[in-house]
């Protein structure tokens, strides 16, 4: 079975490599997409920290409701297989003059690697990443319109551990300059954590559909993150900006589709 999915995946990229032109070819190894697989590579968590901004939903639970429940689909659990979670409820309703109090959080965890660790023991002894955050949100309405501002604080971790014996049999290549030895890293750890602060602006776009618009910053490393999303009865469209992207020179700007639920 290992062998066949193998081939299979195998199959899937020959095929593909016919259609990549030239150009395309150049693109793909230009010292900025180089740079962009180290900085993954060495600090994993910085992606992951990406992701984790597209499962959240900080906004404040829409008028009339209490409670809202979201689990991000598109493009977390759908392809990447991100488990998660946003809950929020409002502790305080507003009333003059007084603001609403919405606090929530979110968690989510990596199931490719748990199943990665479960049919592949001989190979990977360690692997984990997950992350949760935790926020407050204060908001004032003004008609059908939202300002709100909020603190949250974020933790996430990568951590794999592969078997050393995967280098064993590593390929020597020689060339002018004499031999290279190319290995594995046997074992990734990466960590993060950092208080943040948002600012958005939502109104009612529709009789029960509303758009929100907000900013971000990761006071920590020093990044900004914006988005706009679109809140339906059962669904959440939205798309999110992160102009100092890990992998800025492939997808600084992403869609996301979640399910939405409010009570």
């Amino acid at each position: 079975m290992k062998h066949a999915l193998g081939a299979l995946i195998l199959s899937v990229l020959l095929l593909a490599v016919p259609s990549i032109s030239s150009a395309a070819v150049t693109d793909l190894i230009s010292g900025e997409l180089l740079q962009d697989g180290l900085n993954i590579v060495t600090n994993p968590s910085e992606l992951f920290l990406e992701f984790h901004t597209d499962m959240e939903d900080m906004s404040p639970v829409i008028p009339k409701k209490y409670v809202n429940f979201q689990t991000s689909l598109l493009f977390n659990t759908i392809p990447f297989t991100f488990g998660n979670i946003n809950l929020k409820g409002v502790i305080l309703p507003e009333f003059q003059p007084w603001p609403k109090v919405t606090v929530g959080a979110t968690y989510w965890n990596l199931v490719a690697l748990k199943i990665a660790q479960k049919y592949a023991k001989d190979i990977v002894k360690t692997a984990d990443s997950s992350g949760y955050s935790y926020f407050m949100t204060v908001s004032k309405s003004f008609n059908t319109s939202q300002l709100y501002a909020g603190v949250k604080n974020t933790s996430l971790g990568f951590n794999l551990s592969l078997d050393p014996s995967i280098n064993d049999s590593s390929d020597t290549t020689s060339g002018d300059t004499g031999g290279i030895s190319f290995s594995f890293p046997t074992e990734i750890q990466s960590n993060f954590k950092s208080p943040s602060f948002y600012v958005g602006f939502s109104f009612e776009s529709k009789p029960g559909r509303f758009v929100n618009a907000e900013i971000g910053y990761y006071y920590k490393i020093k990044k900004i993150v914006s988005r706009i999303q679109w809140n339906y009865r059962f669904f959440v469209l939205g798309v999110a900006y992160y102009p100092e992207s890990v992998i800025g020179s492939v997808l600084p700007i992403r869609p996301y589709l979640k399910f939405n639920l409010s009570f």
